[in-house]
């Protein structure tokens, strides 16, 4: 009897999750420098589910938007502008369910080759 009440809540959280999150079919990253003009790397909607930021001897700012005009007409930026430190890891924390990029993912460093990124994503 417990297995059968294990198996039906199994199967309820699969069904419920695969209704209400439709967006985990593949798991995938991108990982590089980030590039100094706004460049797409994902196409596509996508779900974020990890960021890892690094910067070398000299700190720098990042842009990670999606691609839609969801936003009062406008691309959505789930992830704040933020100046990060030389010489430093950061991890940016991502709710449970990930963070949904319509459209895809752009990303942009103030400079070139000043933050190397690597992003996990579900699509």
């Amino acid at each position: 009897m417990i297995k059968r009440i294990w198996a039906l809540l199994l199967v309820s959280a699969a069904l419920l999750s695969a209704e209400t999150f439709p967006l985990v079919s593949r798991a995938a990253y991108y990982s590089a420098n980030m590039p100094a003009t706004l460049t797409t790397v994902v196409t596509g909607d996508a779900i974020i589910d990890g960021v890892y930021l690094s910067t070398g001897s000299t700190g720098g700012s990042y842009t990670i938007q999606d691609i839609s005009t969801d936003c009062n007409s406008g691309v959505c930026k789930w992830f704040d502008t933020v100046s990060l430190a030389a010489n430093t890891t950061y991890v940016i924390p991502i709710p449970q369910r990930g963070v949904p990029m319509s459209g895809g993912i752009k990303i942009q460093a103030s400079g070139s080759n000043l933050i190397s990124v690597k992003i996990i994503y579900r699509y």
